[in-house]
């Protein structure tokens, strides 16, 4: 028997109504062995220990990281992976039980329009339910209405913006704007029970929100929404309850194998948890479900053991108590983001050539980054005006030319 590990709970009270179990998990994306499994319908393999706790559930979402190709795809130009794989894997989420996907998230482009919406037939053909993409900006800002047992329950989801975003005729996924979203929310909140916000951002490999995340999220709490739910960064963040609302800054891989055997396997990247929200008549309860994945076998695996359960819990009460102080926060932040000075500013020079990098790393060329020019890109960055107009270029089709006003 498959137990189910309670490791946190929260009780608010709500309005009187039927009560829902709601199950939100992270990023799925087949790759490697994890691809080979669900090729072979090795479901169960895969699941065998996520599928009970599925069972026990009204509804069950995940974000769906990838895409199926299409016959006619058109590659975009990225920084990143491009992530695919095909109609297997929208079948090993029906086995599971999967019922909805999010789709707002930095890969749903990866290979163009074509295959976004072949991706989107098939998850129809499949019979699961998507939100957060659209054939451009306003319809990708559609939320998804469901009915669970008399309660009306509306999904918002949206992704930073990162290769794969919506423009105002342009196919893509539901940004994330603050503006936006609280009228999004607030829309939502007119004709539901309650409103769930999925958003997927945040620093890759770092188990923290940035200050500006806490602030946006606690911000869609505000708008009225009933939970605001993380995902992208590759690992499990903490959660916080705010105004008796939760909100759980990021869930970790739900199932996603690495790129090789040791590049991206560690201590962050293999562990997560799922989300369980209960609602009910008097009651929001939630909990959250921990799990291994893709480390010595590709695959979900729920904790069956107490030490590990105790383990998990003392790394969210760790977070949370980081989350909750804002000074604690700024400053593991700050330490973070300087961490990562070099490959922030490494965008700024001159060499892209794997080569004339090395070289400029190891001080044979000079990096063309003085004080002066630290200025004018701080002034650029800093600056709503002149952020704006850079990004206006950057963003242009062709950028040798003048974009066209």
């Amino acid at each position: 028997m498959v137990l189910l590990f309670i490791v946190q709970k929260h009780v608010t009270k709500m309005v009187e109504q039927q009560s829902v179990n709601f199950l939100v998990a992270g990023d799925f994306s087949p790759y490697g062995r994890l691809q080979n499994l669900i090729n072979n319908k090795s479901f169960d393999n895969l699941f065998s220990s996520v599928k009970p706790v599925v069972n026990s559930h009204d509804t069950f979402v995940v974000n769906f990281e990838t895409v199926v190709k299409a016959d006619d795809n058109s590659l975009i130009k990225k920084i990143g992976a491009h992530l695919s794989t095909n109609e297997n894997a929208i079948e090993a989420l029906k086995w599971l039980g999967v019922n909805v996907v999010t789709l707002a998230n930095n890969h749903f482009m990866d290979y163009g329009q074509s295959a976004a919406e072949n991706t989107q037939r098939k998850l129809g053909k499949a019979g699961i339910q998507y939100v957060g993409t659209g054939e451009n900006l306003k319809d990708a800002q559609r939320f998804l209405e469901l009915d669970i047992k008399g309660r009306r329950i509306t999904i918002i989801n949206a992704c930073e913006h990162e290769f794969s975003v919506a423009g105002s005729d342009q196919f893509g996924c539901n940004p994330i704007d603050s503006i936006e979203l609280y009228y999004q929310v607030k829309e939502a909140k007119q004709v539901s029970d309650n409103v769930i916000c999925i958003l997927h951002g945040g620093n890759e490999h770092y188990q923290l929100p940035s200050p500006r995340m806490k602030q946006l999220y606690r911000f869609l709490i505000d708008a009225g929404a009933d939970a605001v739910i993380n995902h992208h960064q590759h690992c499990f963040s903490g959660y916080e309850v705010y105004k008796g609302k939760p909100i759980f800054y990021g869930l970790g891989n739900f199932c996603f194998d690495s790129a090789s055997d040791n590049k991206y396997r560690h201590k962050t990247w293999n562990y997560g948890y799922m989300v369980s929200i209960h609602l009910n008549s008097e009651e929001v309860s939630f909990e959250l479900i921990p799990y291994e994945q893709c480390w010595e076998k590709p695959g979900t695996f729920i904790y069956q053991d107490d030490a590990d359960v105790m383990k998990f819990q003392k790394s969210i009460e760790h977070l949370n108590d980081v989350i909750k102080d804002d000074k604690q926060l700024a400053e593991e932040y700050r330490k973070m983001a300087y961490s990562r000075k070099d490959l922030v500013y490494g965008g700024f020079k001159p060499y892209t050539n794997r080569i004339l990098k090395s070289l400029n790393a190891r001080g044979v060329f000079p990096s063309f980054i003085d004080k002066r020019r630290l200025t004018l890109i701080k002034a650029f960055l800093d600056c709503e005006s002149h952020h704006d107009v850079l990004m206006y270029n950057l963003s242009a089709d062709d950028l040798s030319s003048k974009p066209k006003i």
